[in-house]
């Protein structure tokens, strides 16, 4: 006779290949149905041109047409041979946090730096 931890394991692990299935199934289903990228930013950027068309005389309506058009921008298809911008110099080296939690140097009487 089997014992019954193994049976149990069996039982969990068919139960996991059974999800396991149902939820291939169901990406299956919601990639057939989602709207490609291209959708997505023309309905953005008609919406944009819809709000920005009601901008001229109400700023928060501006303001709703260029969230929209922000929003489109990312749904953008990337330009052909268009490589992801290089970081700035400076910007992506070490952080300076002396400055922003350190307190300046020969204020404190102990001889051990303060940490942060």
């Amino acid at each position: 006779m089997a014992d019954s931890g193994e049976r149990v394991l069996r039982h969990l692990l068919r139960a996991g290949e059974e999800l396991a299935a149902l939820a291939g199934a169901v990406l299956e289903l919601l990639a057939e149905r989602a709207p490609a990228r291209a959708d997505w930013h023309a309905a953005l950027l008609s919406e944009s041109q819809r709000w920005a068309a009601r901008a001229h005389g109400d700023p928060a309506a501006a303001r709703v047409a260029e969230l929209f058009a922000a929003l489109a921008e990312v749904f953008a298809e990337p330009a052909p041979g268009a490589a992801r911008a290089e970081p700035q110099p400076g910007r992506a080296g070490r952080r300076d946090t002396r400055r922003k939690f350190d307190p300046p140097p020969g204020r404190w009487d102990t001889p051990a730096r303060w940490r942060s």
